[in-house]
């Protein structure tokens, strides 16, 4: 799968590398000429410092990782070094502070790498938070196959025909209506514990169009292999 199918529109966002499961080395190469700023969280900064990859900061209470020295002071700060931010907050976790840290340095958009972690509370929280900071900040949760996203009240956007889509509630969203979809949605409410919208389809080549009334609706774009 081309890696560009999820940045050719999106312009100079910030990348997010969490310390989940890592992407393809491509799909990190593609994101890394996309993005000029790259901000590491917690123990991802030992992780890609071991790849050879530069980063511009790195946040998180550093519970998991070898960069603090027995003052309690970053390991090798200096010129051209990372900037480390350091954010004991228990009662967020280390994306959520990331997150926090962008917005106050007006970063109007990121990509969310290496979130996954092989269980389930993991992606639930993920999917959580893009909803809670999606009017904030534009944001895309990437990985080797999917981009998800928080949508807007009206959503439009060309794509091929066939290419799978899933609509999430996180929550509840009502009034959902779609068009140029193979099982259309007309005015209906979807919600965890009942109907949400899943593996469904672009109908044919052309524009898609998603809109709703209330609530958090989060679009999944999902790419098979080229």
């Amino acid at each position: 799968m081309s890696s560009h199918h999820f940045v050719r529109e999106l312009q100079e966002p910030t990348l997010v590398v969490a310390n989940g499961d890592a992407c393809s080395r491509a799909l990190m190469t593609a994101l890394l000429e996309w993005c000029p700023y790259v901000l590491a969280l917690d123990g991802a900064y030992d992780r890609l410092k071991a790849m050879d990859i530069a980063v511009d900061a790195v946040l998180g209470d550093f519970d998991s990782t070898g960069l603090l020295s027995p003052s309690d002071q970053p390991v090798g700060v200096g010129s051209g070094r990372p900037e480390f931010v350091h954010r004991p907050n228990q009662n967020k976790s280390d994306l959520q502070k990331g997150l926090d840290f962008l917005i106050e340095r007006a970063h109007p958009s990121a990509h969310i790498i290496w979130g996954g972690g092989g269980r389930s509370d993991h992606f639930l929280a993920h999917f959580s938070i893009l909803a809670e900071f999606g009017g904030r900040i534009s944001l895309n949760l990437i990985d080797d196959a999917t981009r998800t996203f928080l949508l807007p009240p009206i959503f439009r956007k060309w794509y091929p025909g066939g290419t799978t889509l899933s609509l999430m509630p996180m929550g509840r969203a009502d009034g959902v209506v779609t068009q140029n979809l193979v099982y259309p949605l007309a005015g209906e409410t979807l919600e965890l514990g009942g109907r949400i919208g899943s593996s469904n389809a672009v109908a044919e080549d052309g524009w898609v169009e998603v809109r709703y009334t209330s609530g958090s609706l989060l679009l999944m774009e999902i790419f098979t292999p080229e």
